[in-house]
């Protein structure tokens, strides 16, 4: 399974924040940072975490389109 983090710059002349998805761990710092450039120091690392239990709600329409 994937895992998905968001990276941002904690420095002064910060650049924006990127996404990174890993498909094969370890998942360290090294390994996030890898292609990245960003040194450890100067970056926030936070992994996203996607609940798939939860169900998207669609509301149900009749043949004309309109809300039930």
């Amino acid at each position: 399974m994937a895992r998905k983090f968001r990276i941002e710059d904690k420095r002064l002349d910060a650049k924006p924040t990127m996404y990174i998805t890993l498909y094969k761990g370890p998942y360290t710092k090294p390994n996030i940072l890898n292609k990245t450039g960003w040194l450890t120091k100067d970056a926030m690392i936070t992994e996203i975490w996607r609940d798939d239990s939860v169900s998207c709600m669609v509301p149900e329409r009749d043949e004309d389109g309109d809300l039930i």
